[in-house]
């Protein structure tokens, strides 16, 4: 099976010399760069342990050993490479080579690419996309029918290796990924040495997504230092693991939260650091709501960056207790207030929230896990499912 990724078209309009697909693992980044390369290309993975040594040992052999056109898998494990690749683009320019010739893919983890160090190098020569699990479309096409969202589904998450007819059992699978993702990419990238510690911390922040994060409260239960915390935590959104969502905000109020709201990448991966095992118990949890609430925000993001899209996503809440879930804005003067509800709530309950009217004065939108294809509106609130989420917002907003 074969899961049509939507952003395959953003990668077909090349903006540089070399294009960098960013991601967590698993997400499908190497399968969907061997499916659209037209022309034959190496492939070489610095997790392979004497790709990875020539990388660092002598760059410029590394790019004659591995010659263009080539795909360099997980390329944030060499750093050295970078100042190589600059070199060769440099001289690819000076030669009058298209930016429709980008004979190198790279690649990597998600926020690592754009750190300082490799920045400096990469400014202006490389392409940069992030792709993400499945969003809820690509698994439907996928499939050939309709998704259902409840607690089977946010238990399994949407990784596209758990959806393949001969896909292994997602338990086994997800306690893998975590095991290998927390004290291999992180830990071992981040130099964290307390693995025990760190781990923990994981596990309560994946137990408080959807809520305000709190690195004091984290440092406590973990007893560690508050500044550890805030490293790790960085590690973790830096990575791609976990998602910080800022809050809302303008000069014309003064009364917002200032802490940012945690999300998952994930929510199988959630789940498992819950500890959840059967769907039966997790639907009638407390702990579906904000799995349901990882979801929605999820798909927002799938939505955004696999179109290219550079849509802004806040949370909004006062001290006095008005909330709304997301905000979601283009840049361009348009905004969608998103909240996430696991049951279709009633529309005579449905009010907006008086701080919220006088700043974004458009409709508000309840997304819910089952419902009609198109908004159902009352009182200038409307729901519409999430399976509909991003098609709507990439209709409604630029």
């Amino acid at each position: 099976m074969w899961f049509q990724r939507e952003i395959s078209a953003t990668w077909a309009r090349p903006t540089e010399h070399v294009q960098a697909i960013l991601g967590v693992r698993q997400s499908g980044k190497t399968t969907l760069l061997a499916r659209l390369a037209v022309e034959e290309r190496r492939f070489v993975s610095l997790d392979d342990a004497a790709a990875l040594e020539l990388a660092h040992a002598d760059p410029g052999l590394f790019l004659e050993t591995f010659r263009p056109p080539v795909i360099v898998d997980e390329c944030q494990l060499a750093p050295p490479l970078f100042p190589a690749i600059k070199l060769l683009v440099d001289q690819w320019r000076r030669e009058g080579r298209t930016v429709g010739d980008a004979a190198i893919w790279l690649t990597g983890s998600h926020q690592i690419l754009v750190d300082a160090r490799i920045a400096e190098s990469l400014a202006g020569r490389v392409g940069f996309a992030t792709l993400h699990p499945l969003s809820l479309d690509e698994l439907a096409r996928g499939r050939g029918s309709a998704v259902t969202v409840d607690a089977s589904l946010l238990l399994r998450g949407l990784f596209p290796r758990l959806w393949l007819e001969a896909a292994p059992a997602p338990e086994r699978w997800l306690n893998d990924y975590v095991r290998l993702v927390l004290e291999r990419d992180v830990a071992l990238l981040f130099g964290i040495e307390k693995i025990a510690a760190f781990t923990k911390c994981a596990r309560l922040l994946a137990g408080h997504v959807g809520q305000l994060l709190n690195m004091s409260e984290l440092a406590r239960s973990v007893g560690v230092q508050v500044s550890t915390i805030s490293d790790w935590v960085g590690a973790l959104s830096r990575m791609g693991v976990f998602h910080l969502v800022e809050p809302w905000s303008t000069n014309a109020i003064s009364r917002l939260v200032k802490s940012p709201k945690v999300y998952g990448c994930d929510t199988g991966v959630v789940a498992r650091l819950q500890g959840w095992t059967d769907p039966g118990p997790l639907a009638v949890s407390p702990a579906v709501g904000p799995l349901f609430e990882n979801l929605v925000f999820l798909e927002i993001l799938k939505a955004r960056d696999h179109h290219g899209r550079s849509w802004r996503v806040s949370t909004f809440r006062t001290r006095d207790g008005e909330e709304v879930d997301f905000i979601v804005e283009d840049g361009a003067g348009g905004a969608v207030a998103v909240e996430a509800k696991m049951t279709r709530p009633s529309l005579a309950g449905l009010r907006r929230p008086g701080a919220l009217e006088k700043l974004l004065p458009d409709a508000a939108y309840v997304i819910t896990s089952a419902g009609a294809a198109a908004p159902v509106e009352r009182e200038r609130v409307s729901t519409l499912p999430v399976s509909g989420l991003g098609r709507f917002l990439l209709g409604r907003l630029a």
